[in-house]
């Protein structure tokens, strides 16, 4: 598959689906998992938490995330031989309120989820995620096949 092939399906997919499941880890490499809803903005991800959330100081002392977008099936033979979902190793970085950037990411999550109009401003912080490499897999397609891009930063 062509490298824009593979975007275009990513962004598609992530324009399909509303949770991912992204880990990331201490400066001391104690990791953090949890699951989030996300907006995207091509490959470009948008997450909403708490300012003082583990996930906020993990990417502030550890910049590196990684996240997966999958569908949530019953697990059958049938259902995972035809299994799609994206990995992306990112990196993080935390938009308060007040910087330039913190009013277009809240207007993505509010397209997406109206909910998020409702919250204060201030209770809120946004971490975007910038692709490093993505893998768009596709079991349909082959048994564990992974198409993979990598993006210069």
């Amino acid at each position: 598959m062509e490298r824009q092939e593979i975007i275009d399906k990513a962004v598609q997919y992530l324009n399909g689906h509303r949770i991912l499941t992204m880990a990331t880890a201490s400066k001391d490499g104690d990791p953090d998992a949890t699951a989030l809803e996300y907006a995207s903005d091509g490959v470009d991800v948008y997450v909403s938490c708490r300012p003082d959330s583990r996930k906020v100081s993990n990417i502030t002392e550890n910049s590196r995330v990684f996240y997966e977008v999958h569908e949530d099936i019953e697990i059958t033979k049938e259902n995972v031989m035809k299994l799609k979902a994206i990995q992306v190793a990112a990196t993080g970085r935390v938009i308060k309120p007040g910087d330039s950037d913190f009013d277009g990411s809240l207007a993505k999550m509010v397209k997406k989820f109206p909910v998020f109009s409702t919250l204060p401003k201030d209770s809120r912080v946004f971490l975007h995620f910038k692709p490093k490499k993505l893998w768009f897999l596709n079991y349909k397609q082959k048994f564990f096949h992974r198409d993979e891009v990598s993006f210069n930063e």
